[in-house]
């Protein structure tokens, strides 16, 4: 049958070519649809991973691991205040996520050298005082860590 003359240059499908066709399209738009959820789910996973290093939680010491973080160096040093530093030594007992930046801080120590020059550019001797700043940090983990025992 026949409607118009452009119609012989169509040829009727073989049997079930329609069929798989469909089949086909079903099996994309699923495969397009699980890519997505996937996609969501391991966004999802991100979030929640960068979500539990960077939400503030507060402890029994009411001091958050960013607020510990940011006063590490100081705290190595001797330079806060005691009410401060009871909070910090506090919230270090039930925090394992400071817990372990210490303990990586202490890892990746290097003690200071000498310097070799006899005048040190500028930015050496601040490299040196932040190593400095980062030995009393360790030792003052290593009393954290002798009082957990």
């Amino acid at each position: 049958m026949k409607f118009n003359e452009s119609d012989e240059l169509w040829l009727p499908c073989p049997s079930g070519a329609l069929k798989d066709f469909a089949a086909s399209q079903r099996n994309e738009i699923q495969g397009t649809q699980l890519r997505h959820i996937a996609s969501a789910l391991v966004l999802l996973l991100v979030c929640i991973g960068i979500g539990r290093f960077t939400i503030q939680r507060l402890d029994s010491g009411q001091i958050t691991c960013m607020r510990v973080q940011s006063l590490s160096s100081q705290f190595m040093t001797n330079e806060l205040d005691a009410e401060t530093r009871s909070q910090i030594l506090t919230h270090l007992e039930s925090c394992s996520s400071c817990q372990q930046m210490f303990q990586q801080q202490r890892t990746n120590a290097i003690p200071p050298q000498p310097p070799i020059f006899t005048e040190v550019e500028p930015r050496i001797l601040a490299e040196i005082d932040h190593l400095m700043d980062f030995a009393m940090m360790l030792q003052t983990s290593d009393h954290l860590v002798s009082m957990r025992h």
